[in-house]
């Protein structure tokens, strides 16, 4: 919050100043407000096409405001210009996941894998493709390797989610309902 406000005053104190207007964005989506964002961010962006973040920064606000396809050619860019940003990958994914471009989602998705190991977001989101085109025993394997990536209750939630999805997809119905009582039974 205090970043936002001194953004702000910063930005109305000196308009030209590109940074403000980079920092102003970011400051806006930490706080929530990602739809907002668009203004700064796309400001920013035309004079200073080549910040790889704020693309993808941008590319989040496009997507809140209803704009997929600008988003992922903000993403494109992105990743033209940083072929090991994580985030990239992530965000590009499930764009094409939300498109049903579930072939593109799972390429991304390893993509990202590879980048950071360790990342439950990239290790379900092979699974989730996976389970999109139509494999759930590899999701189910996948989903299994995750397990040990989840360290928030959420992310918990997620993964047991996920493993009911695949369960159910393979027949085995009563271990999937045992899952999904799981899931409905946390907190919201």
């Amino acid at each position: 919050q205090k970043a936002l406000e001194n953004a702000r005053k910063a930005n109305e104190m000196d308009i030209t100043l590109l940074p403000g207007y980079r920092i102003l964005g970011e400051a806006m989506q930490a706080g929530g407000d990602d739809k907002g964002s668009l203004g700064p961010l796309s400001t920013y962006i035309v004079y200073v096409p080549d910040d790889a973040q704020a693309l993808c920064w941008l590319a989040i606000a496009q997507k809140a405001n209803g704009d997929g396809r600008s988003a992922r050619k903000s993403l494109d860019q992105a990743l033209k210009l940083d072929s090991r940003l994580f985030e990239g990958f992530v965000m590009r994914a499930e764009l094409s996941l939300d498109e049903k471009k579930a072939e593109d989602a799972l390429t991304d998705y390893e993509a990202a894998a590879r980048i950071e190991p360790e990342s439950f977001d990239a290790s379900l989101g092979v699974a989730k493709a996976l389970m999109a085109l139509d494999f759930p025993g590899d999701a189910y394997q996948k989903i299994e390797e995750t397990k040990n990536l989840a360290d928030t209750e959420k992310q918990k939630a997620e993964w047991r989610f996920w493993r009911a999805r695949s369960l159910e997809a393979l027949g085995e119905v009563e271990i999937a309902l045992r899952d999904y009582k799981n899931v409905v039974a946390l907190p919201t």
